[in-house]
């Protein structure tokens, strides 16, 4: 109790921004509805104006930042604009491009497109929030420290059809997706 009081009455000299992870508005698998897209901005702009009036309060400002998609269909439930100028910061969730759940292999995250799968890349996913009026300016991108695996035989290059399943034999542990800890060990030894 102690230590949520102490929190309570510091939290304005803790905290520098506050970082949103909806993943993802509208997005039918995990329960989206199409009202998700207003939803995500009023959300967003009711974090802004608490920051806001803490803020003032203290005589200083408070960011306000979101991890958002980079899958084009995902995007398209995202008023790119409106959220643009709510957010601080647009923390574009550049990986987890290709993996498992595609019928070809390919990068985790790669720089540019790869052959089949247009605008699934670092370089799309920015083009598509600069083009939905986001600002270069607030624009990060992320960088994942882990693979993405494929199981099958003869596997040697991006674009080959295979099983459908990680390579879990070699990636026991991590469960097909290699961690750039582990994966310096392995080729380490």
């Amino acid at each position: 109790m102690q230590n949520v009081c102490y929190l309570q009455a510091n939290i304005h000299s803790l905290l520098d921004f506050v970082s949103t992870d909806w993943e993802y508005p509208g997005y039918a698998d995990h329960l989206g509805r199409p009202q998700d897209t207003i939803n995500y901005n009023l959300f967003l702009q009711e974090i802004r104006t608490a920051l806001d009036v803490l803020g003032e309060k203290n005589n200083r400002f408070y960011g306000l930042t979101a991890a958002l998609p980079c899958g084009p269909d995902l995007i398209k439930n995202i008023q790119i604009d409106v959220v643009s100028d709510i957010l601080t910061e647009l923390n574009l969730m550049t990986y987890d491009f290709h993996g498992s759940w595609n019928e070809k292999t390919g990068a985790n995250a790669p720089l540019y497109d790869m052959s089949g799968s247009p605008e699934f890349s670092v370089h799309g996913c920015v083009e598509n929030w600069k083009e939905g009026g986001g600002d270069p300016d607030q624009i990060n991108i992320g960088l994942p420290f882990y693979g993405r695996s494929f199981a099958g035989n003869g596997l040697t290059n991006f674009g080959q059809t295979f099983g459908g399943k990680a390579d879990t034999a070699t990636w026991s542990e991590d469960e097909g997706s290699p961690q750039c800890k582990k994966f310096a060990l392995y080729h380490i030894l």
